[in-house]
C-alpha cells in the first residue's frame, strides 16, 4: 500500500515534472532571443529598413511601450525585415520587397507597416551617390527625389497588400560626428570624410531637407504618416557639455548641434546610432503620436490586473 505521505509525494513529483515540460516547451517555442509570440501575444507591427528599424527590434522598443501604455500582448516583429545597412535603393528592389509580401502573408494579424529608410542612401556620401558638403542644390535636390520615390516604391507595396494596413515612416535624429571623431569608431571618420567633412549644421540641414521631403510626400498618400524623431534626444538629454538642460530644447531641435554623446550608442562613440533608453524614447514619440490611435481600443486586462 501507498501511505498519505507517499501519495503527497508522488503529487508533488508530477507537478514539477509538468512544470520542467512546459517550461522547456517554453524556451524551444520562444527561441534563444525569446522573441516568439506566445498564444496570448498578436503582431500588430512589421518593421521594414535599416538599422533604426533593427535597433527597435533588437531593444524591443515599441512592445515595452505598447505594453507600458496598456496594450499588452501587441508585439511588432522584425526578425527578417529590419536590416542593418540596407537602403531605400535596395528595398524597392524585388528580393526585398517579395519579403514585406511573405511577412504580411504569413502573419495576417499584421496592419501596420513601421518603415526606416533613405538614412542610408543619403549617407553613402561622395563615393555611393549620396550626400556631401560640395553637392549643388539641384544635384541635392535629385538625391532627395530619388529617396522619396524609392521609399514610395516600398510603401506602396505594403498598402498593396491589403487594404487595412497602415505604414508610418520614421527617419531619424541628428547624428554626431563631432564628439565621436575622438572615440574608437574609425567607421565615423569614413563617413564624415566620404560626406565632404561637413560642419554639423551643414549635415543637420541635409536630414532636415531630406525629412521635409518624406514629411511632403506622407501627406499625399493615404494609410500613410509621418512621425519626425528630429531634436528628441536633445529633448530628453540635453546637451550636458553645452551647459544645456533636458527638456530645454524642444523638438525638432537646434540643428546647429548634434545629438548629445550622453544619447549616442557605444557610451557615445557611435556616430549615427543611439542608445537603447534613445530608441525606448523614439518608441514613446512613436505612440503618441500614431500608435495610440492607430492599435484602436486596448485589449481587456487579465483578471486581477489594472490598466491605468
Amino acid at each position: 500500500m501507498i501511505n498519505r505521505s507517499s501519495r503527497k509525494s508522488a503529487h508533488w513529483l508530477a507537478v514539477i515534472l509538468v512544470l520542467a515540460v512546459c517550461t522547456v516547451a517554453t524556451l524551444r517555442a520562444n527561441g534563444e532571443g525569446g522573441k516568439q509570440a506566445s498564444r496570448a501575444d498578436t503582431y500588430r507591427v512589421l518593421l521594414v529598413g535599416d538599422s533604426w528599424a533593427e535597433h527597435l527590434w533588437n531593444a524591443e522598443s515599441l512592445r515595452t511601450v505598447f505594453a507600458e501604455n496598456g496594450y499588452t500582448g501587441i508585439l511588432e516583429k522584425g526578425d527578417k525585415t529590419a536590416i542593418g545597412g540596407t537602403t531605400a535603393s535596395e528595398w524597392q528592389t524585388e528580393p526585398f520587397l517579395l519579403m514585406i509580401d511573405d511577412e504580411l502573408d504569413e502573419n495576417p494579424s499584421i496592419d501596420i507597416v513601421h518603415i526606416s529608410l533613405g538614412g542610408n542612401d543619403l549617407l553613402a556620401g561622395q563615393a555611393g551617390n549620396g550626400w556631401s558638403a560640395d553637392l549643388s542644390d539641384e544635384d541635392e535636390q535629385a538625391l532627395f527625389d530619388r529617396i522619396v520615390g524609392d521609399i514610395d516604391t516600398v510603401v506602396d507595396r505594403a498598402l498593396d497588400a491589403r487594404p487595412d494596413v497602415q505604414v508610418l515612416l520614421t527617419a531619424y535624429d541628428y547624428p554626431n560626428f563631432e564628439d565621436s571623431l575622438d572615440g574608437s569608431e574609425y567607421s565615423c571618420w569614413l563617413i564624415w570624410l566620404n560626406a565632404g567633412h561637413p560642419t554639423t549644421l551643414e549635415l543637420n540641414n541635409a536630414l532636415i531637407g531630406l525629412e521635409a521631403e518624406i514629411t511632403a510626400y506622407a501627406a499625399t498618400k493615404d494609410r500613410v504618416t509621418f512621425v519626425s524623431t528630429l531634436g528628441l534626444m536633445q529633448y530628453w538629454y540635453g546637451y550636458p557639455s553645452q551647459n544645456i538642460d533636458p527638456f530645454t530644447i524642444t523638438p525638432p531641435g537646434d540643428p546647429s548641434l548634434p545629438t548629445p554623446p550622453e544619447a549616442m550608442d557605444s557610451d557615445g562613440d557611435d556616430c549615427i546610432h543611439i542608445s537603447d533608453q534613445g530608441y525606448y524614447y523614439m518608441a514613446l514619440n512613436c505612440f503618441d503620436k500614431f500608435y495610440k490611435d492607430a492599435l484602436g481600443p486596448r485589449p481587456a486586462a487579465p483578471a486581477g490586473f489594472l490598466v491605468y
